[in-house]
């Protein structure tokens, strides 16, 4: 389940303990019967599955 939330690291620029927060709404918002794992065991589960994460180049704004 916890790999569902890998791809918002990248696309959003979200670090760990953000995934952290998420994933804790996510487990309480629809009363799902798994324990939240910390930002730290969500780093060492990442790094395990030996990802190439990217945040994606922001746009510079135009004014």
């Amino acid at each position: 389940m916890y790999s569902l939330f890998i791809p918002f690291k990248s696309a959003f620029s979200f670090g760990y303990r953000q995934l952290e927060g998420i994933l804790k709404c996510v487990i309480s918002e629809y009363n799902l019967d798994v324990n939240p794992i910390s930002y730290s065991q969500i780093c060492r589960r990442v790094k395990k599955l030996k990802l190439n994460i990217k945040p994606k180049k922001r746009m510079k704004s135009c004014l």
